[in-house]
């Protein structure tokens, strides 16, 4: 229904603010314990994770 659009969509970009705050506080976490290979290591897997998700649910 049209009318519910700004209602699913603030309540997306509200349930996303957690994860778009600290994602980069977890990553500068990560380079300063292990450098910055351990950073992209993970960003690649989980960015492998998300398409195998979209390849087999889409």
């Amino acid at each position: 229904m049209p009318e519910e659009q700004p209602t699913y969509v603030s309540l997306g970009t509200t349930s996303m603010a957690p994860v778009a705050f600290g994602a980069p506080l977890a990553a500068g976490l990560l380079a300063d314990a292990l450098g910055f290979a351990a950073v992209f290591v993970t960003a690649t897997a989980a960015g492998a994770v998300a398409l195998a998700l979209l390849v087999g649910r889409v």
